[in-house]
């Protein structure tokens, strides 16, 4: 029995000088802290740091960096799991202009949307961006894109070691030629016009460019006479050798010979001018348009591109 009590106190006793032996190590002898995190935005020094130290519990608030060594420090930041790019628009003229919206949308590694303030950075191989970095506001960061040049363009959008990608197409931009002199009539005001007399030949427009299976817009009156008949504007296609062919009427989704527009409305006054936009797919074998007013002549205010 004495033995074996002689044996246990000899195991206790060197089990106790191995634990004492262990060395300590102190937070505040290294970097004076014990566990760091930058927060959700990767900067030191702001609301959402969290640190804690072996002389006080976890506290959310920005880190004293002048008090502290953060050199030895290992950076915490939020962890992205990918980037949504879309745009409202694939394809657009490369006219210097017209521009192409698009919207960067991030999420976390757990599916969750990043927050307000995060910055999205931008670039691209073609045009010229917005701006190069956005915040994202109410779910997105956004910027738009335009360029004089053709080509295709890839706008990458990232945040830290997270890329997304998106291409968009910079068109031939489309020019028309009229047979009138009001060759600037189609600036995109309603003020000015391509007038057509009366009993004139067709104003035949002409374009430069592939409008092949292109949407037109064209916007355009007829006549009236103050307190005679109303008359309509009647628009036709043709090919390259002057015969009339058919073509889509985009609004009522029909193939038709030639589309009638009045472009009136009937005021306690009397009728007054109330431009009308027909919309029309251009057939690939169409070489030019023509617009007759016939017997009181009528106007063209604009002609475009839709897509």
């Amino acid at each position: 029995m004495r033995k074996t009590v002689i044996a246990l106190l000899i195991g206790m006793f060197i089990i106790f000088s191995l634990i004492q032996g262990i060395p300590k190590y102190s937070a505040d002898t290294q970097s004076g802290f014990i566990l760091a995190s930058a927060g959700k935005d990767g900067q030191w020094g702001t609301s959402d740091d969290v640190f804690a130290t072996e002389k006080e519990n976890a506290v959310q608030g920005a880190v004293n960096t002048t008090q502290y060594n953060l050199t030895s420090l290992v950076p915490s930041n939020l962890q992205i799991g990918k980037i949504v790019l879309l745009a409202d628009k694939t394809s657009v003229p490369a006219d210097g202009k017209t521009t192409i919206t698009i919207q960067a949308i991030g999420y976390d590694k757990y599916g969750n949307l990043l927050p307000d303030g995060t910055v999205i950075n931008f670039s691209t191989t073609l045009g010229t961006l917005s701006s190069t970095s956005a915040k994202i506001t109410n779910g997105a960061a956004t910027v738009s894109i335009s360029s004089p040049n053709e080509g295709t363009a890839t706008v990458t959008a990232n945040n830290g070691n997270i890329f997304s990608s998106i291409s968009l197409v910079f068109l031939q931009p489309f020019s028309f030629n009229i047979t009138s002199s009001n060759k600037n009539a189609f600036d995109g005001d309603l003020t000015t016009y391509v007038s057509i007399p009366p009993y004139s030949p067709l104003l035949m427009i002409t374009w430069n460019g592939d409008l092949s299976n292109k949407k037109l817009a064209i916007t355009l009156a007829g006549y009236y006479y103050p307190g005679g008949d109303l008359w309509p504007i009647y628009v036709y296609m043709y090919d390259a050798i002057g015969n009339q062919i058919q073509f889509v009427n985009a609004d009522t989704n029909t193939t038709v010979n030639y589309v009638k527009v009045y472009g009136f409305k009937n005021t306690r006054l009397g009728y007054v001018y109330s431009p009308e936009t027909i919309h029309v797919i251009v057939p690939p074998n169409a070489a030019k348009i023509g617009i007759g007013a016939y017997y009181y002549g009528g106007r063209v205010y604009e002609i475009s591109v839709v897509n």
